[in-house]
């Protein structure tokens, strides 16, 4: 049992690092860009736009039991995660 269990992890590993990429040294892949695609993409017009105001922050209450240190620790990442973003406020 502990061989099957052995052979198992081994092929699943191995089996991984063939599903390595560019970084494994796979060839990279580009797409082909034909004659007509180039031509329509040289005459595509610009399109502008125009900026939209950006939504209010949307409220999330979050529940918790975290007391002490778990609790501080919980609003530290909250604050962080608030300063990295405007979408979202947490409660």
């Amino acid at each position: 049992m502990r061989f099957l269990g052995c052979t198992l992890v081994l092929s699943l590993m191995l089996s991984l690092v063939g599903c390595g990429g560019e970084e494994a040294g796979g060839p990279s892949i580009e797409p082909i860009k034909s004659e007509a695609s180039v031509a329509s993409s040289e005459k595509a017009p610009v399109v502008e736009t125009k900026a939209t105001p950006p939504e209010p922050a949307r409220d999330v209450v979050l529940w918790h039991a975290y007391r002490g240190q778990e609790k501080k620790a919980l609003e530290e990442a909250v604050k962080a995660f608030e300063a990295s973003q405007s979408a979202i406020k947490v409660r």
